[in-house]
C-alpha cells in the first residue's frame, strides 16, 4: 500500500521513491532478543527478521526528526523574465522604495500606493540573467483582498466603473498593509486567473533552494506567502517580507516562494553566511528593519477552477474578528460578497473620497478620552521590541528569562495564550482546507523531510505538521505496521507535550524549548510548534538523520542531559553507528541555535516503551513500541533507570538484552502490584452520601472551562498503607448520585469525579489504556459506573472521530452541518428512550457493535456478565452522564437553554438545531495554564490583603486560579512547581472560608496534594514550607475553633518536623508564606487607636491565632536542647521580629487552661519589634509587662479589659497598673498612642505618673474609675496631645477636662461620651478652644442645645460629629450653617427629641454635599421632605432614617416622576442602612436593596414588618424565607428587639455567605448559652 493523496486520504507530500528496509527502518526497527521472529507482513519485498536486526546503513536523506527535519534536494534555475515592448503601458520601478507607480497611457486609469499593474512579458525576452521571479498574465486579473481594519468598500458606481476599465489590457494586483493579531499579521488567501478565464491548478512546486533536515529551518517550497519579484528591463525589484507570491503561466515556469521565510530565523531566511551569534543577530535585525519597514501582505482567499466558488476565512485586527467571505468565479468575472465591510477599496487618485469625518471624530474623541484619564491609552505590551513582534520563540524565552514575579508569569500567559490562539486559528484552516489542491491552500504546505510525518506547513513563525501515519515502504507504516493509522500517529504525537512538560519542568535554564500545541479539529490532529534558529548543522546531541550520526559534542549539555534523565529515571545507553551515549532517546535533538541558546526537539519518545507482551505471553512485539509508552510516574517507581529506546533498534550497545528486561520487570510490576493497590485504594475510597461535599462553582459545561475536581480526604485516616507510608488522608470520593441539589450541579460534580479518578490512576503510573481492566475488577458499584462510564464515552469519541474524519474526506468541506448532525445522531443513539430501538448495537458482541469495538479499544473492559446477550450497556451506565463527557472531551458546545432542558428533562434529546459548535480541541504545555494560575493566585493574594474586598469576590479569583492550576496537572500529575502553586491556593482558600471545618477540608486536601510528589519533590524546601505553614494553620483549627488537643498536638508536632527540613535546606523557603499565616500588615486605625469599624474581621483574627500557635510550638522546642532545636528557635524568633502589629491578642476563656498565662508572656516576649500592641481580656503578669515595657519600637498601646495578676511571685517589679505605666512611659519616650479601658484603673493607678504623659499625642482613658483629679493632674503634660478621650469615666467633672482644654494646644479629636458630671462650665470652655476641632464625639452629653450649639458654632472644621442621645436640636443646625461645615462628612443626631421638621429639614439640605453619614433624630418628616433631602446627599454612604418612618410611601417616590429624574440615584453609593423602629414591607425592602447594590449592613431592630395592606406582623419563618435572598452580600445584619428562635438564625446563616457581623440584642428568646453556641458554629461571624 502505498502513500498518496486520494479523496479518502489526506496528502503526504511527494511520492516516496520505493527504497529498501535496510535504508529506512534501521533505527525504526523493532527489535526484541527474547522472541524468535517478527510478525511477517504481506509484503513479498520486505526483509526477514535476521535482515531487520542486522545494523544498516543509513540514507542521509532520510531524518528521525519526523517533527522537525526535511529532505533535501536540487534546486532547478528559474527562468528569467522581463517586461513586452508591446505593451501599452510602462513600469516605473522606484528601487528605493517598495512602491510602483504605473502611469497608463490613456492617463484615465491610474493606480499608486497598493495598486500594482504587472504587464505582459515574455521569458524568451530575459537577456540580463538574473535569478527573478515574476509572474506572466495574459489579458488576466490577479486580485488579491486583503481584510484590514482600515475600513474601506467599493460602491456600486465604483464597481461599474472598473467592468469598464476591464478593457484596458493591464494586470492589477491589489495589496494592502497586513494585520498584526494578536501577535503578527495574518494574510490569508489569494485569487489567480489563468489564460483560458478559469482559475489555475498548479502542479506541485519544485523545491527552489538546498534544505535541511531540520523542521525549523526556512523552506522556500509551496509556502503561503512568498516573495514578489518585478523585472522591467534591467531592473528588478523584490519587495520584502511579505510580497506577493507570483509565478508564470508559460511553459517554462519559475516558482519562487517561501515559507513566511522572514519569520523564520534560519540560514535560507537570514542568509547564506550566518556563521555565528554575531552574523546572526546581524541579520536578524537587517530582517527585522525590513519588516517594520515594508507592511505589503496579501489575504488568502483558496480558489478553485473556473465556475466554481471557495469560502475563506479572513482576520481583521479588530479584537481577533473574523471575516468570513465567499467568493465566485465565472470566467473573466470576479465577485466578492463578504460578510464585512472591512476591504480595502480600490481608489483611483483623481477620484479619492474625503476623510471619513466619523472616523476623525472618534479619533479625536479618543485622544481627548486618553487626556482625561477616564480609559488608559491602547497598547500592546506583548512586545516591549517591535523588533521581535514576529518571533514567537525570542520573546518566549526572553519571558522566561525573566525572575518568577507576577510580570513575568502575566506576560508568559499572554504569550502563550496568543501562541495557542494562533496555532489553533491556523490549524482549523489547515485540517478545512485538507482536501484542496496545494496551490488552491490558503496556508501553503512546505516539502519537509523526516520519517513520521505527514504535511508541513509554517505560517505566522509557527511550523504546523498534520499529524498522519506515514508508509516507510511499501506495505510497511511507522504506526499501523501493515496498515495505515492516523490515530496511533496521534497517540505519538501526544507524547510530544507530555515529553516538553516534563524537560521544561526540571530545565535549569541552560536548555530551552519551543512553544507547542496540538490541534484536534474534524477528526485530524495537527501539532503546531514554534520555529526555532536552528539547522541541521547546530545539532550537538542526539541524531537527526535516523542514527547515522550521533552528536554529543557538548560538554555542557552531556552533562546537562545527564542530569535531566536521572531525575526521570533514565538510563544513558548507546545509540547510532558510532555508538554514543545518549541520556534519553536517540532521536532526541539538541541544537546550539544561532542567537547563542540551547534548544531540544523531538520528544515524542522521552519515556520508555511498554512491554506489550505482560497481558498477551505469545503476542509479538509490534510498531507499538513506538507510540504505547510507559508514564512517567510508573518511570519513577522503576528501581533502576529505563531505556527510552527499549525493544528498538537504536539500541546499539552490548547490553540491550539488560535495557529490554528492566523495562519488563517495571511493566510487570505495573499489572502485578500497582494496578491492583489501586483498585484496593478506589474501593475504599468512597465518601458515604450523607456527607456534605463543599459545593463548588462550575457554571460552564465546554470542555474549556472544565476542572479538575480536588482530592478530599477522609477524617478517620484509615488504611494509610494503602498509599504512601507517611499519607494520613486518603482519596475519597463523594457519591454525586445522591447529592442534593440541580440537575447541573450532580453531572458536574459526577464529570469532577471522573476527572478525580483519571488524575490518580495517572499519579499512579497506570494509562488510560487500562481503563478497562480497572473497571472490570472494580466492586463498587459508584465507582465502576464511573469508570464504566468514561469507557464508554472514550470508545464513543475514537467513534465520533472516525466518522467525522470520514465525513469530512467524503464531503471535501470545512462546513459544520455535516459534523453537527453525526454527533446529534449518536447523541440519539445513546439518549433514545425507545430500549428496544438498535438494541443488538447494544447487546450482542459481533463486529460492529459496541461490546465489539469497546473490547478492541479497551481489552478485558468487559466482564463475563457485561457480555451477556440480554444485557443492555445502557442499563449499566448513567447515559446523561455519558453525553455531558462527550460534550467536555469534544468540546461541542451547547445552547445554554438546550442544554439545561437536557439534564433536568430525562426525554430530552440533544439534536443538530442545539449544538452551536463542534469546536477543536487544543492541548498545549502545562506551563500555560500554570502561568494562567500563578497570575491569579498572585492576584488573590494582593486583593485579600484588602478588609474591603468581598470574600466571594476572593474566592472567585481562587477558583478561577485552581481551575488553571489543575488543567495544569491533569497533564502532569507530579509537577512539583504545579503542586506547590495549587497547595497554596487551598491555603488561600481555607484562609478566607466562612466554615472552619470547611478550612480543614481545604487544607487536607492540600496535604493531600503534597503527598502526591514524587519522593525527591517532597523533600524540595518550598514544598516542605508551604506543607509545615498549613500544618500550623490546621493546629490552629484544631486548638482555637474544633477545641481538639489531640489532633492539634499531632499538627502542631508535624508542623515542626516539616519547619526544620525546610529551614535546613533553604532558610528563606518559608518567607513567602508567611504572609498567609501571621499578620505581617497593618491594620487602619482612628485617631484615639480604635480600629476603623470597631470589629475585627476573622481572617486578622486567624492569623493572630496561628501567631499564637506558633509561640506555643517555640515554647515546646525550646524544652530540647539538641542543635536542631536551636536552629529552629533562631527562626522562630526571626518570625517573630516580623510581626510590627498585633491587634487583638486574646485567649478564649474556654483555652484559658491550655493556653497558661506564662506561655503568654513567652509569646509576647517574642514580639520585639511590633509597633502597635492591642491585648484583650489578658491577665498581665508582672514579666509580661516588663516584656511589653522592653519594647523599644512601640509606638502605639492598646489594653482591652486588661487586669495585672494578683500572683506574682514575691518581689515582683510590676504588680498594678501604677508601677506599669511609670516604668512603661518613662522608658519608652517614642510612645505616641496609649489606649487603656479597665474597671480597674483608679487615680491611684497614675501617681507618681503624670510627667511621662508629655510625650503622648492621643491619650484615650476610657471606662475607668479615674477622678477630676487624675484629670487636673495630667493636664499639664498633656500640651502635646492631638486627640484626647475620657468616654465612659464618668467620676470626670468640669474641672479636670477645663484643666485639660486649657492646657492642650491644638485639640483635634475629642470624645466625652456618658460623661454626667460635666455641665456647661466645662462646654463653654470647649468652644472657647474648638477652633481646630475635627472630630467631635457628645453622645449622652449632659450640655444644653444652647451650649452644643455654641461649641459647634466655633468649630468650622469638624468632619465628624456625633450628639446622638443627647440635648442638641435646631440650634445645633443653625450653629453648622454659621460657618457652612464644608468639612463635615459624618453627622450623628440619633435618638434627639423631635425638632421642628420643616426648618431642619431645609437647613440640613441647605449644608453642604459632602455628608456620607447622616443618622437623623426623632423627628416626624414627610417623605416628601426625606426626599428632598436625600436627592441633594449623592455620596450618602451610611444612613438612618428617623424612627417610625415609613418607607413603603417613600419608595414610591422613585417611581414618582414629579419627585425623582431618570438620571437620579440618591442612594446608589449607600453602603449601610439602618431602620430602626421603622414601618417596612418585605416588598419595599427589596426595592430600597436593589437601589442600594452597594449596600452591606443593614439595621432592623425593632422594625415594624407590614404587609402590602400595611397590616402588622411579627416576623415569622416565612419573613426570614423572604428575607434570606435579600440579605446574601450583607456584611453586617442588626435582628435585635425581634421574636426570633436560634433555630431561625442558624438557617439564616446558611444564607449569607458573606456575613461577618450578627447582633441580636434583646431578641428574648435567644439566650446567652445560644449566642455562645452560634459563636462556636460560626466563628467567622462575631455574634452578640
Amino acid at each position: 500500500m502505498s502513500s498518496g493523496n486520494n479523496s479518502s486520504n489526506p496528502p503526504h507530500g511527494k511520492e516516496k521513491e520505493k527504497r529498501s528496509f535496510n535504508d529506512i527502518m534501521s533505527y525504526w526497527a523493532v527489535k526484541d532478543d527474547k522472541l524468535p521472529a517478527t510478525k511477517s507482513t504481506s509484503n513479498s519485498n520486505l526483509l526477514d527478521l535476521k535482515q531487520q536486526q542486522q545494523q544498516p546503513t543509513v540514507n542521509s536523506n532520510n531524518s528521525n526528526n519526523g517533527d522537525n527535519s526535511e529532505s533535501t534536494s536540487s534546486t532547478p534555475t528559474p527562468t528569467l523574465l522581463s517586461t513586452n515592448n508591446n505593451s501599452n503601458s510602462h513600469v516605473k520601478v522606484d528601487e528605493n522604495q517598495n512602491e510602483i507607480s504605473i502611469k497608463s497611457l490613456d492617463e484615465k486609469f491610474e493606480i499608486s500606493q497598493t495598486v500594482e499593474i504587472i504587464n505582459e512579458t515574455d521569458s524568451s525576452n530575459n537577456s540580463n540573467g538574473k535569478n527573478t521571479k515574476t509572474t506572466v498574465l495574459e489579458d488576466n486579473i490577479v486580485l488579491s483582498v486583503s481584510v484590514n481594519s482600515s475600513t474601506a468598500y467599493m460602491t456600486r458606481v465604483e464597481q461599474e466603473e472598473q467592468k469598464e476599465e476591464q478593457n484596458i489590457n493591464e494586470n492589477t494586483v491589489l495589496q494592502t498593509q497586513p494585520i498584526r493579531s494578536p501577535a503578527s499579521c495574518y494574510s490569508i488567501g489569494e485569487l489567480r486567473a489563468s489564460d483560458n478565464g478559469g482559475y489555475d491548478n498548479q502542479p506541485e512546486r519544485p523545491i527552489l533552494n538546498q534544505s535541511n533536515n531540520s523542521g525549523y529551518d526556512n523552506q522556500e517550497t509551496g509556502s503561503s506567502i512568498t516573495t514578489q519579484n518585478i523585472v522591467v528591463g534591467d531592473s528588478s525589484l523584490s519587495s520584502s517580507s511579505y510580497g506577493l507570491q507570483t509565478f508564470s503561466a508559460s511553459g517554462n515556469s519559475a516558482y519562487s516562494t517561501s515559507a513566511y521565510s522572514t519569520d523564520s530565523y534560519s540560514i535560507s531566511s537570514l542568509g547564506s553566511n550566518i556563521t555565528s551569534y554575531s552574523t546572526y543577530q546581524a541579520a536578524l535585525n537587517n530582517r527585522n528593519n525590513n519588516i517594520n519597514s515594508n507592511n505589503n501582505s496579501i489575504n488568502y482567499n483558496p480558489t478553485t477552477t473556473g465556475g466554481k466558488s471557495s469560502y475563506s476565512i479572513g482576520y481583521s485586527n479588530s479584537s481577533y474578528g473574523v471575516v468570513s467571505s465567499y467568493s465566485s468565479a465565472d470566467n473573466q468575472n470576479y465577485t466578492s460578497y463578504l460578510s464585512s465591510v472591512d476591504v480595502e477599496e480600490t481608489k483611483k487618485p483623481k477620484k479619492t473620497k474625503p476623510a471619513d469625518l466619523d472616523d476623525e471624530f472618534f479619533k479625536g474623541t479618543l485622544s481627548n478620552i486618553y487626556k482625561l484619564g477616564c480609559l488608559p491609552e491602547l497598547q500592546d505590551d506583548s512586545f516591549n521590541n517591535k523588533s521581535l513582534e514576529n518571533n514567537w520563540n525570542e520573546i518566549f524565552q526572553n519571558t522566561l528569562d525573566l525572575p518568577d514575579s507576577e510580570e513575568k508569569f502575566r506576560k508568559l500567559s499572554n504569550i502563550a495564550n496568543d501562541f495557542v490562539y494562533c496555532a489553533d486559528t491556523f490549524g482549523k484552516i489547515i485540517i478545512s482546507e485538507l482536501h484542496l489542491p496545494a496551490e488552491s491552500k490558503t496556508i501553503k504546505p512546505l516539502a519537509l523531510g523526516g520519517v513520521a510525518g505527514g504535511l508541513k506547513f509554517k505560517c505566522q513563525d509557527i511550523i504546523f505538521k498534520f499529524v498522519v501515519d506515514t508508509e516507510l515502504i511499501p506495505g510497511i507504516w511507522m504506526y499501523g505496521e501493515s496498515k495505515r493509522s492516523d490515530e496511533k500517529a496521534q497517540k505519538s504525537a501526544g507524547h510530544e507535550i507530555k515529553g516538553l512538560n516534563h524537560f521544561m519542568e526540571l530545565s535549569n535554564g541552560t536548555i530551552r524549548f519551543p512553544l507547542m500545541a496540538t490541534i484536534d479539529y474534524r477528526g485530524y490532529r495537527i501539532l503546531a510548534i514554534s520555529s526555532l534558529p536552528i539547522s541541521k548543522q547546530t545539532i550537538v546531541y542526539g541524531s537527526c538523520d535516523g542514527g547515522q550520526t550521533v552528536h554529543d559534542s557538548d560538554t555542557l549539555i552531556n552533562n546537562e542531559m545527564e542530569r535531566m534523565a536521572k531525575l526521570l529515571n533514565l538510563r544513558g545507553h548507546v545509540v547510532g553507528l558510532n555508538k554514543k551515549t545518549i541520556f534519553g532517546p536517540g532521536d532526541i535533538e539538541v541544537h546550539k541555535g544561532f542567537d547563542g541558546r540551547y534548544y531540544m526537539v523531538d520528544f515524542a519518545r522521552i519515556f520508555p516503551p511498554e512491554y506489550p507482551c505482560t497481558l498477551k505471553k505469545y503476542k509479538q512485539i509490534g510498531r507499538e513500541i513506538f507510540y504505547s509508552m510507559c508514564r512517567p510516574e510508573l518511570v519513577l517507581r522503576s528501581k533502576v533507570p529505563l531505556s527510552s529506546d527499549g525493544f528498538s533498534g537504536w539500541q546499539t550497545g552490548d547490553n540491550i538484552t539488560e535495557l529490554n528486561d528492566d523495562i519488563i520487570k517495571v511493566s510487570e510490576l505495573l499489572h502485578k502490584e500497582i494496578i491492583p493497590q489501586c483498585i484496593s485504594t478506589l474501593e475504599s475510597s468512597v465518601m458515604e452520601p450523607a456527607e456534605e461535599q463543599v459545593p463548588a462553582d462550575h457554571s460552564s459545561f465546554t470542555s474549556n472551562s472544565s476542572s479538575t475536581s480536588t482530592v478530599h480526604s477522609s477524617n478517620d485516616g484509615s488504611n494509610s498503607s494503602l498509599l504512601d507510608d507517611d499519607q494520613q488522608y486518603l482519596l475519597t470520593l463523594k457519591d454525586a448520585g445522591y447529592s442534593k441539589g440541580s440537575a447541573e450541579r450532580d453531572y458536574t460534580q459526577k464529570a469532577q469525579e471522573i476527572i478525580k479518578l483519571l488524575n490518580f490512576i495517572h499519579s499512579k503510573g497506570i494509562n488510560i489504556r487500562y481503563l478497562g481492566l480497572i473497571c472490570q475488577n472494580i466492586t463498587n458499584r459508584f465507582i465502576r459506573n464511573l469508570f464504566f462510564t468514561e469507557v464508554v464515552a472514550r470508545v464513543w469519541k475514537k467513534i465520533i472521530r472516525a466518522r467525522i474524519r470520514e465525513m469530512m474526506d467524503l464531503t471535501k468541506r470545512p462546513s459544520e452541518g455535516p459534523y453537527k448532525q453525526i454527533i446529534s445522531d449518536i447523541f440519539e443513539l445513546i439518549l433514545s428512550t425507545n430500549k428496544s430501538k438498535n438494541r443488538e448495537f447494544w447487546t450482542s458482541t459481533s463486529p460492529g457493535n459496541f461490546k465489539y469495538i469497546a473490547l478492541k479499544v479497551f481489552p478485558k473492559c468487559l466482564s463475563q456478565s457485561d457480555k451477556s446477550q440480554n444485557l443492555d450497556l445502557r442499563s449499566v451506565i448513567d447515559c446523561k452522564l455519558l453525553v455531558y463527557r462527550l460534550i467536555q472531551m469534544l468540546n461541542i458546545r451547547v445552547n445554554a437553554n438546550a442544554f439545561s432542558q437536557f439534564l433536568s428533562n430525562p426525554k430530552y434529546i440533544i439534536s443538530d438545531k442545539d449544538i452551536e459548535e463542534v469546536g477543536s480541541v487544543v492541548k498545549y504545555p502545562n506551563i500555560i495554564d500554570f502561568a494562567a494560575g500563578s497570575v491569579l493566585i498572585y492576584e488573590s493574594q494582593r486583593i485579600a490583603n484588602n478588609s474591603d474586598t468581598p470574600p466571594v469576590e476572593i474566592m472567585r479569583w481562587i477558583d478561577n486560579s485552581q481551575i488553571k492550576l489543575q488543567n495544569a496537572l491533569r497533564s502532569m500529575p507530579l509537577s512539583f512547581k504545579v503542586l506547590l502553586k495549587l497547595s497554596l491556593t487551598y491555603l488561600l482558600r481555607a484562609n478566607i472560608s466562612t466554615d472552619f471545618r470547611e478550612s480543614i477540608e481545604r487544607l487536607k486536601n492540600a496535604i493531600v496534594l503534597i503527598k502526591q510528589a514524587s519522593f525527591a519533590q517532597k523533600n524540595q524546601p518550598k514544598l516542605l514550607a508551604l506543607h509545615s505553614m498549613i500544618q500550623l494553620k490546621l493546629a490552629t483549627l484544631y486548638l482555637f475553633y474544633s477545641r481538639d488537643l489531640n489532633r492539634y498536638e499531632r499538627e502542631i508536632h508535624q508542623a515542626k518536623e516539616k519547619l526544620y527540613s525546610a529551614i535546613t535546606q533553604d532558610y528563606w523557603s518559608v518567607e513567602e508564606f508567611l504572609d498567609q499565616s501571621l499578620p505581617m500588615h497593618l491594620t487602619n486605625l482612628d485617631a484615639v487607636g480604635c480600629p476603623i469599624g470597631f470589629t475585627i474581621d476573622f481572617n486578622e483574627k486567624r492569623k493572630i491565632n496561628e501567631m499564637i500557635s506558633l509561640g506555643l510550638m517555640r515554647i515546646e522546642v525550646a524544652k530540647d536542647q539538641s542543635d536542631q532545636s536551636v536552629k529552629l528557635l533562631n527562626f522562630i524568633d526571626y518570625v517573630f521580629k516580623k510581626i510590627y502589629h498585633v491587634r487583638e491578642f486574646s485567649v478564649p476563656m474556654a483555652l484559658s487552661r491550655i493556653i497558661a498565662t506564662d506561655q503568654v508572656e513567652q509569646i509576647v516576649s517574642l514580639l520585639t519589634q511590633s509597633t502597635f500592641l492591642h491585648l484583650s481580656k489578658v491577665t498581665i503578669s508582672s514579666r509580661l509587662g516588663l516584656n511589653i515595657i522592653s519594647m523599644k519600637n512601640l509606638k502605639q498601646l492598646r489594653f482591652s479589659g486588661v487586669f495585672f495578676s494578683s500572683k506574682n511571685p514575691a518581689g515582683a517589679e510590676i504588680t498594678n497598673y501604677n508601677q506599669f505605666l511609670t516604668r512603661l512611659l518613662s522608658s519608652n519616650p517614642q510612645l505616641e498612642l496609649l489606649y487603656l479601658e479597665s474597671k480597674s484603673i483608679e487615680d491611684e493607678s497614675f501617681e507618681g505618673t503624670h510627667q511621662y504623659f508629655a510625650n503622648l499625642k492621643s491619650l484615650s482613658l476610657v471606662s475607668t474609675y479615674i477622678t477630676t483629679k487624675t484629670a487636673v493632674a495630667l493636664a499639664p503634660y498633656l500640651t502635646n496631645i492631638t486627640a484626647l478621650s475620657f468616654s465612659g469615666s464618668s467620676d470626670i467633672g468640669d474641672d479636670g477636662l477645663i484643666a485639660c482644654l486649657q492646657s492642650i494646644k491644638s485639640l483635634k479629636h475629642l470624645s466625652m461620651c456618658m460623661l454626667n458630671k460635666l455641665t456647661d462650665k466645662s462646654g463653654l470652655v470647649l468652644a472657647q478652644n474648638a477652633a481646630d476641632l475635627e472630630d467631635l464625639y457628645l453622645i449622652r452629653s449632659r450640655y444644653r442645645p444652647e451650649t452644643i450649639a455654641e461649641i459647634v458654632k466655633n468649630a468650622p472644621k469638624l468632619s465628624i460629629l456625633d450628639v446622638s442621645s443627647s440635648s442638641a436640636n435646631q440650634l445645633m443646625i443653625e450653629g453648622l450653617t454659621h460657618h457652612g461645615a464644608k468639612n463635615l462628612t459624618r453627622l450623628n443626631l440619633s435618638y434627639l427629641d423631635p425638632i421642628d421638621t420643616e426648618d431642619f429639614i431645609e437647613v440640613l439640605a441647605n449644608l453642604g454635599p459632602n455628608l456620607k453619614f447622616l443618622h437623623l433624630p426623632r423627628a416626624h418628616v414627610s417623605t416628601q421632605a426625606m426626599w428632598n433631602l436625600i436627592r441633594k446627599l449623592n455620596d450618602l454612604e451610611d444612613l438612618k432614617f428617623p424612627d417610625r418612618f415609613h418607607l413603603p410611601t417613600f419608595l414610591d417616590h422613585f417611581n414618582d416622576p414629579n419627585f425623582k429624574e431618570d438620571h437620579e440615584e440618591p442612594l446608589y453609593n449607600l453602603k449601610t442602612l439602618d431602620l430602626t423602629m421603622s414601618i417596612i414591607s418585605i416588598s419595599s425592602l427589596k426595592k430600597i436593596l436593589d437601589f442600594t447594590p452597594l449596600l452591606e449592613s443593614l439595621c432592623l431592630s425593632a422594625a415594624q414588618f407590614v404587609d402590602d395592606n400595611s397590616y402588622c406582623y411579627d416576623a415569622t419563618d416565612e419573613t426570614l424565607i423572604e428575607l434570606g435572598p435579600l440579605i446574601y452580600n450583607l456584611r453586617e445584619l442588626n435582628l435585635s428587639n425581634h421574636p426570633l428562635e436560634k433555630r431561625q438564625i442558624v438557617c439564616l446563616l446558611s444564607r449569607c455567605p458573606m456575613l461577618r457581623t450578627l447582633h441580636l440584642w434583646g431578641c428574648k428568646k435567644i439566650s446567652a448559652q445560644d449566642i455562645y453556641d452560634l459563636g462556636v458554629m460560626h466563628p467567622h461571624i462575631s455574634i452578640d
